[in-house]
């Protein structure tokens, strides 16, 4: 079993300051204990859909889709998170460190924390960490 650790954050906001586009984790645990197994059908059904999509937020649902996330919907959702034809993507493959989405799940920053309000467990963010960190495979 691994254990989950605290990561700490780059201080980096856009021009708005209200979001981490270009931050990194200074020190992103890879070595933590995974809530599911880190494969995408596991990480969206139980970590994202549920957290962000349709349960205790919408955010990132049918009616949501903020920040252009819509969690309603696997294939969809993945092309969300890993499309790059304009740089600026939520998940690098292979890049944990320098996600926006890891980065807003791990932060301390109530601004960019996502979900909002309540970070998610450790379990369910080193899921997602090490799923981005295998290249964020479909």
């Amino acid at each position: 079993m691994f254990l989950g650790l605290v990561v700490l954050l780059a201080a980096c906001n856009d021009d708005a300051g209200d979001t981490a586009v270009g931050a990194c984790i200074d020190d992103v645990e890879l070595d933590c204990e995974a809530l599911v197994e880190p494969a995408w059908e596991p990480v969206f059904t139980q970590v994202l859909q549920p957290s962000c999509g349709v349960g205790g937020t919408t955010c990132h649902g049918a009616t949501g889709g903020q920040g252009g996330i819509d969690f309603t919907e696997a294939a969809r959702a993945h092309a969300m998170l890993t499309d790059d034809d304009e740089g600026d993507a939520y998940v690098i493959p292979g890049d944990a460190a320098c996600s926006e989405l890891i980065v807003r799940l791990d932060t301390s920053d109530p601004d960019i924390l996502m979900p909002p309000g309540a970070a998610l467990s450790a379990e369910a963010r080193c899921a997602v960490r090490l799923w981005v960190d295998a290249g964020a495979p479909e």
